[in-house]
């Protein structure tokens, strides 16, 4: 019995100690994401000491920014690519908020390169179903018309056109200092294309809303959407084919220290 006892104790002082000595990922961290190294050099390097991982293909790295855990999540490019990464962030470290950010293509004529769009809401703009034309009839793309995602809210089947921003993390971002250009507020469509027909990118912005392109963010959105964590999308112009064609993919990395300083300031509160 006074055996037992002694062993009770010490496994009480151990489970204290373990407790103690915890690791930072006991708590929910906060998620920051980029589809390319250029995205994510500054957010690797401010966590310090980072801890690679790779799951099924997909890189992670863990740290922290102002004394709060924080992974750094590379999704790679493209909208099933961003999907599954992020289900395996979701599924991995179950974080308080997801940032995802990078490059984008401005849709909205009046966005110049450097300014920063942060999203109001995301909208998949590649889902649509086109009329029925017969062979040499051409395409009309103001018959096109819009498909909605249909996700399982319990047993029934919601429809969303568009994914709201969390409110918390948009005033958040709005209030952050950036000196690179504008912040400006608006929608961020996302699709598995590359869009330099500028009629094209005018009728996304009427029938979509959207003020510029990816092909990451409304993947992410959608995900979050489904696991209820924050989202906010963070997005760079690095080129216009209505005013400056060539992209810039340095801009990538102003995108990723201003995703840095937002960090740092959510991690402060």
């Amino acid at each position: 019995m006074k055996k037992s006892s002694s062993l009770h104790t010490s496994t009480v002082a151990l489970i204290l100690l373990s407790a103690a000595s915890a690791s930072p990922w006991q708590k929910a961290p906060i998620a920051v994401q980029g589809a390319v190294d250029g995205e994510l050099e500054p957010l690797i390097e401010a966590v310090g000491r980072p801890r690679p991982r790779v799951i099924d293909g997909f890189s992670f790295w863990e740290g922290e920014i102002g004394g709060s855990p924080v992974v750094v999540s590379r999704t790679e490019v493209g909208m099933v690519n961003a999907a599954i990464a992020t289900t395996l962030l979701v599924r991995e470290y179950a974080p308080k908020a997801i940032i995802n950010q990078g490059t984008a293509g401005a849709v909205d004529p009046a966005l110049r390169v450097g300014d920063i769009v942060l999203s109001e809401a995301t909208t998949p703009f590649g889902s649509f179903r086109t009329q029925p034309r017969k062979r040499g009839e051409g395409v009309d793309l103001a018959g096109w018309e819009i498909l909605p995602r249909l996700l399982r809210v319990g047993e029934e089947r919601v429809r969303f056109t568009r994914f709201e921003a969390d409110a918390t993390l948009l005033a958040a971002a709005l209030e952050t200092p950036y000196e690179g250009g504008r912040l400006i507020e608006g929608i961020v469509g996302s699709a598995d294309e590359w869009n330099r027909e500028i009629d094209k990118l005018l009728w996304a912005q009427k029938t979509y809303g959207i003020a510029a392109e990816d092909m990451e963010s409304a993947a992410v959105h959608q995900v979050a959407q489904i696991y209820k964590i924050p989202f906010l999308a963070v997005r760079i112009i690095s080129n216009s084919e209505h005013h400056a064609p060539e992209f810039r993919a340095e801009l990538g990395a102003d995108c990723a220290r201003f995703a840095l300083t937002l960090t740092r300031r959510l991690a402060s509160r």
